[in-house]
């Protein structure tokens, strides 16, 4: 998909065909879009040929995936082995038995190399290690703009999600079993001395509701592991919560 067409142009040649309302809410779209792909380096045209024969910077081989740091973040948090009688992460030694760093690692990733982990970690801020070799965590979720490559694959995967998201529910109704939970609260008139605060409130319930979904599948994946159920049958779920801003457009003097 080329860019270099006009946000009116796309705007008109989509909804020529699929959409009845105004063509500015499409041209927005795109303008959008283009501001996204611009912010990621992407300038010229979007590829959409297989990601995996994309070559990748060799420096930055070495990231964890962020499956591989939400899981060992979740288990840190929620295994009872490796928390303390108020419920906190204890902090572990790299590789001194029964319980270490790198038993977890191993846990959540068979194949990773607990110290190239570890050293990632590390420099990410997910995780912390004191003068005498232990290791604790500094957070329950990844800070994914810390790093500009985990930033971009973080939000190429959002948005991936996001947009599967909605073109699964335009095909079912909205009372079918596998329509997908999507709502929003929206309110045109909220005064711009109040968004702070809002961003506040969003940031602690939006961590509770998160961090209780988080639990809630991690005790799934525990019961499933235990009944030893089929492999096949397991399927990757993933809860987000975002929130937008958008300044009101001024309106035209007639």
């Amino acid at each position: 998909m080329k860019l270099q067409r006009t946000n009116k142009q796309m705007a008109r040649s989509i909804t020529s065909r699929h959409w009845p309302g105004d063509t500015n809410e499409i041209s927005d779209l795109v303008s959008s879009l283009q501001k996204l792909f611009s912010t990621l380096g992407i300038k010229d045209r979007v590829r959409l040929s297989n990601p995996s024969k994309t070559k990748t910077p060799s420096k930055k081989q070495g990231l964890p995936s962020a499956t591989i740091v939400g899981n060992l973040l979740t288990n840190w948090h929620q295994d009872v082995r490796y928390l303390n009688r108020f419920g906190e992460p204890v902090p572990l030694s790299f590789d001194c038995r029964p319980k270490s760093f790198k038993e977890l690692c191993r846990k959540v990733a068979p194949t990773a190399s607990a110290q190239r982990v570890l050293n990632e970690f590390i420099r990410l801020g997910v995780l912390q290690q004191d003068e005498t070799g232990l290791i604790s965590p500094t957070t329950r979720s990844l800070p994914m703009y810390n790093d500009s490559e985990l930033a971009t694959v973080h939000t190429i995967r959002a948005l991936r999600d996001f947009v599967d998201t909605l073109r699964h529910n335009l095909r079912t109704a909205e009372s079918a079993r596998d329509h997908l939970f999507f709502r929003m609260a929206w309110n045109g008139d909220m005064p711009t001395v109040r968004i702070p605060r809002l961003k506040i409130w969003l940031k602690r319930h939006g961590q509770d509701l998160l961090e209780s979904a988080d639990n809630w599948m991690a005790d799934a994946a525990r019961s499933s592991r235990r009944v030893r159920r089929d492999q096949s049958s397991k399927t990757q779920a993933t809860i987000g919560i975002y929130m937008a801003l958008q300044k009101p457009k001024k309106r035209s003097a007639r």
